[in-house]
């Protein structure tokens, strides 16, 4: 049995963390603080945990589980959450609701898992989910490979569907860090069920011990069968398919000292990628129509572009996008082209306002058709922009990066791309490589419906929002 406890000297509650939502609400956004969880909202949050947590965690949606609707199980959990909050490590994020009273927005029932601990399989319970669980831990052994007696371990993160999309999940998993030092725990090891957790958990610093698909899963032990229909690992691109792979060559349009350019189209790699992203946030923003047109990168602050890096990058993990190059005057590669492909799933995290005019309106746009449902598929190849470099413009690069997202899918096993065209530049270059509308709306009825959605002129260069798609059967 572990002896451990916190140290006398870290206060309880601590504030681990402060910092602004990303909602604007009534012209403001939300404060919220991240603490310890006290006795006051003990009872609260475990009831969180087995009344909404349990019904929304993959592995019990789609595993259909009814145990933990039993008085029986339900009592053991209650008491399992309970006791895993006596190491007072577990965290709150709070906000103030509108008579100025603290109200619980998400929580995470981290707790301590040392080397000393009795092993267990879920307090006696004979329950799918713990089952599953605790075999995926018993795959390796962590205080031997970190050298460690003790680390900060978790049982769930809840985030209420009122206060999702303002990155609370991202904060909670970032204040481990704090809480950590303070209390002198080395490390900070998780299962994560979710793609949505395994992305924000990807983005705080967090790699992988263990991962298995839940295919394999289920041939390891048939009886954790969750119908193949959750990943425990985020989208993965097939191993068959090296990195990088040319995806297709062809000569340029115009004669240079008399002779064509030849180019490649290949996947962006990490000795790209800084180069890419920097095109992206520098060039492309300036270029793309709503950002002419809205003046919004003229306003954009520091903090903000540090941002779109971020989401550029985040974007880029999938290993789906796509660079054309060709060769300098030395014979270096170098990059004419971009298009920042990405994988789009049915079980994102799905987005909310974030105060950006151009983010939000593009996630407007894409919310007016449920493209899963229409298309009966449930992940396609999605994009984050296409950008040509101003001197190999006229070599008709754009549309050759839009037909080789075509061998890429389908090598990838990927059977849809959908994009959001805003420029009638792209849309004619969309539809000649076989894209076709699945929503269309002229931006002046946009703004209508949305006056915060205003671009004053653009319809003089682009009459028309396009969310368009293609089918590689």
């Amino acid at each position: 049995m572990s002896k451990w406890s916190r140290p006398t000297s870290v206060s309880i509650p601590t504030i681990w963390a402060t910092f602004e939502g990303r909602q604007i609400i009534n012209g403001n956004k939300r404060q919220y603080w991240i603490q310890d969880i006290t006795d006051e909202y003990r009872d609260r949050i475990v009831e969180y945990m087995i009344e909404e947590f349990t019904m929304d965690e993959p592995l019990c949606k789609y595993s259909k589980l009814r145990d933990f609707a039993k008085p029986e199980v339900k009592k053991k959990l209650i008491r399992i959450w309970q006791e895993s909050l006596n190491h007072h490590l577990g965290l709150v994020c709070l906000t103030k609701d509108e008579d100025g009273k603290p109200i619980i927005a998400a929580m995470n029932c981290t707790t301590l898992c040392s080397k000393y601990d009795d092993e267990s399989s879920g307090d006696g319970l004979q329950v799918q989910v713990l089952k599953t669980l605790m075999w995926v831990k018993k795959q390796v052994d962590p205080f031997s490979k970190f050298n460690i007696t003790e680390y900060l371990d978790a049982m769930g993160l809840y985030v209420p569907p009122k206060f999702r999309g303002e990155g609370l999940g991202y904060e909670l998993l970032k204040a481990r860090k704090a809480l950590c030092r303070a209390c002198g725990l080395k490390v900070s090891i998780t299962l994560f069920t979710s793609a949505i957790s395994q992305k924000l958990a990807d983005r705080v610093g967090f790699k992988d011990l263990y991962a298995i698909d839940y295919v394999d899963l289920e041939k390891v032990n048939p009886a954790f069968n969750y119908c193949d229909k959750v990943t425990m690992s985020n989208w993965v691109r097939p191993s068959s398919v090296p990195v990088p792979t040319v995806w297709a060559t062809f000569q340029g349009r115009k004669e240079i000292n008399g002779v064509k350019r030849t180019y490649w189209i290949q996947d962006i790699t990490d000795e790209y990628k800084d180069e890419v992203v920097k095109y992206m946030v520098k060039q492309f923003v300036t270029d793309e129509p709503l950002s002419r047109y809205s003046k919004v990168y003229e306003s954009l602050q520091t903090s903000n572009l540090k941002k779109l890096e971020e989401i550029w990058y985040e974007g880029l993990k999938c290993n789906l996008g796509l660079v054309c190059l060709t060769k300098d005057e030395n014979g270096k590669p170098t990059i004419a082209a971009m298009n920042c492909t990405t994988i789009s799933r049915i079980d994102d995290e799905e987005s909310s306002e974030t105060g950006h005019q151009i983010l939000d309106t593009l996630t407007w746009m894409k919310k007016q058709v449920d493209a899963f449902k229409t298309l009966n598929i449930t992940e396609y190849l999605d994009a984050m922009g296409l950008y040509v470099l101003p001197e190999y413009r006229g070599e008709g690069l754009g549309l050759e990066v839009l037909k080789a997202r075509k061998p890429l899918c389908r090598a990838c096993g990927i059977t849809t791309s959908i994009t959001l065209f805003t420029s009638i530049i792209s849309q004619k270059l969309a539809e000649r490589a076989g894209f076709q509308d699945l929503c269309a709306i002229d931006y002046d009825e946009i703004e209508r419906r949305n006056p915060r959605f205003s671009y004053p002129g653009i319809q003089n260069h682009t009459k028309t929002l396009r969310l368009m798609y293609i089918t590689y059967k």
